[in-house]
């Protein structure tokens, strides 16, 4: 790349977020377009922003998915503090997580717990690595089954088979969203197009263009990274890029409500192995509440992501969704619902999740339960194309990403 050449970024998620600022660290000159008005305004900014070590993906038989967010994961605070302090991210990470394997589970407690063993020496091997971190840790306590009388009165035996204790933690995801947004803002080399809705990319002689709603362009850009979520590949295809490798898009709506009772405050849960949900509990009171079968409302195989994703729900079904999924919930997590009527008034985003594969996450054999097949596709040597899978892959990928342009 030469020194005159600019970097197109579409998508100011952290992706395209942690691209821009690794790109602009290293010479590069960045234009970041994205169609909100400020990054990390969508996924990044409303899922449950669970750092995933590889626990959730123990149906990828040969681990595949498990080795790559155990060794990404023990990267990810260390290498957002290149941006913001370290200690603001580990201060306000929730709770670790209890998995509750769940009596109608796609496997059983004791075969989980056999894998979790493995998925626990992969975490020690990534926190081997020289600067490699979980939250702050450099040991973290190994996974493991908790006795009945620990969890009793806590989660419904009726419903829950077993209970595991395991590192695994979320990311505070305002709190880390205001310190990428202030260091893309400060960063002289990046440019920041906001209200800017991506249509097409195209190639020229004089580098790509750019295609923006009503009909605007911008144009001579040297490489393009797309670092879009929903609609990643149907840009991809505006330029030739085609895939046949199945698909699925799903809107999912999940809740975040905010206790002012510090005894209120749960512990973080995820439920296994299915199409299940999460309760996590941060030190503030935040909570995101999240129940499957009620908040994924979507699903297309479809390029073309129909517009009305896009938009907030109607209160009429927002307010269906919410109070089944906190039913749902509550009949798990005791106390979910108490909770939740103290708390602050919910604020409920739906958001779009990518994934290669068909069927769900209650399908023993969905390719969903996998995300080690993802990660940038550099097309022309020029045009990248970045599939981030999983949240905590985000930092891996921006390095990788900027190799393939401004190698250091």
């Amino acid at each position: 790349m030469t020194k005159n050449e600019t970097v197109a970024i579409l998508g100011a998620g952290l992706q395209g977020a942690l691209c821009a600022l690794e790109l602009a660290e290293r010479g590069c000159n960045i234009v970041l377009f994205d169609q909100n008005d400020t990054a990390l305004s969508e996924a990044s900014l409303h899922n449950e922003g669970k750092v995933h070590l590889g626990y959730i993906y123990t149906n990828d038989d040969l681990n595949r998915t498990a080795k790559l967010m155990a060794m990404n994961a023990t990267l990810f605070t260390p290498y957002l503090a290149r941006w913001m302090p370290e200690d603001a991210l580990t201060t306000s990470a929730s709770s670790p997580f209890v998995y509750l394997v769940m009596k109608d589970s796609l496997l059983d407690p004791d075969t989980l717990e056999a894998k979790y063993a493995i998925v626990d020496e992969m975490v020690a091997d990534g926190l081997r690595q020289p600067g490699h971190a979980y939250f702050g840790d450099t040991e973290i306590t190994r996974t493991h089954r908790l006795p009945k009388s620990q969890w009793e009165g806590i989660y419904n035996e009726a419903l829950v088979a077993a209970a595991f204790q395991t590192p695994e933690r979320s990311v505070h995801l305002p709190i880390m969203a205001a310190g990428i947004r202030a260091a893309l803002q400060d960063h002289p080399r990046i440019t920041c197009r906001w209200n800017a809705r991506i249509t097409a990319v195209s190639r020229a002689s004089t580098g790509y263009i750019v295609h923006l709603e009503e009909g605007d362009a911008e144009r001579g850009f040297g490489h393009v990274i797309n670092a879009l979520w929903g609609n990643r590949l149907k840009i991809d295809e505006t330029l030739g890029i085609q895939t046949d490798r199945p698909f699925l898009l799903r809107r999912k709506v999940a809740s975040y409500v905010t206790t002012p009772d510090p005894a209120r405050i749960l512990p973080s849960a995820t439920m296994v192995l299915g199409g299940f949900g999460d309760v996590v509990g941060y030190p503030d009171g935040r909570h995101y509440l999240s129940w499957y079968p009620t908040g994924c409302i979507d699903r297309t195989d479809r390029i073309d992501v129909p517009e009305t994703w896009f938009h907030p729900l109607c209160d009429e079904e927002a307010a269906e969704v919410f109070n089944a999924s906190i039913d749902a919930l509550d009949q798990r997590v005791f106390g979910v619902r108490t909770m939740v009527d103290e708390a602050s008034t919910p604020s409920m985003n739906p958001g779009i999740i990518f994934t290669w594969g068909c069927g769900d996450v209650d399908d023993l054999d969905s390719e969903l339960h996998q995300r080690f097949d993802v990660g940038p596709n550099t097309h022309w040597g020029s045009y990248h194309s970045v599939d981030t899978g999983k949240l905590s892959l985000a930092p891996h990928f921006a390095i990788m990403t900027a190799d393939r342009i401004a190698p250091k």
